[in-house]
């Protein structure tokens, strides 16, 4: 059995990166769980959101972000039962509009 796991927001708790990201840039206090794109954009506007992402989800930065509490346990135990593919899109791919999935 393949798993694939997002990085980003799953592994790395980026949320809180942003939350620093907004309020030192930008001056504006938001919840981690108002970080995602969609709830995001309307607070901050669609370039700031770009702007942050582009450093957020840079190499350097990404790594450094703190593990999602219970990530890294959770993966050893996933690990003894598949093999796992950690995924994350490329910078580029996440400023571009998403399709929406399919229930």
């Amino acid at each position: 059995m393949i798993v694939a796991i997002d990085y980003d927001g799953t592994i790395a708790d980026t949320n809180r990166q942003k939350v620093k990201w907004i309020r030192a840039r930008l001056g504006i206090d938001v919840e981690p769980w108002q970080c995602n794109r969609t709830d995001c954009v309307p607070l901050i506007g669609i370039e700031a959101y770009e702007e942050m992402g582009r450093e957020i989800y840079e190499r350097e930065s990404s790594l450094a972000a703190p593990e999602v509490p219970g990530a890294l346990g959770a993966l050893r135990g996933l690990a003894r039962r598949a093999c796992l593919l950690y995924t994350s899109p490329s910078p580029r791919d996440r400023t571009r509009p998403r399709m929406p999935s399919s229930a």
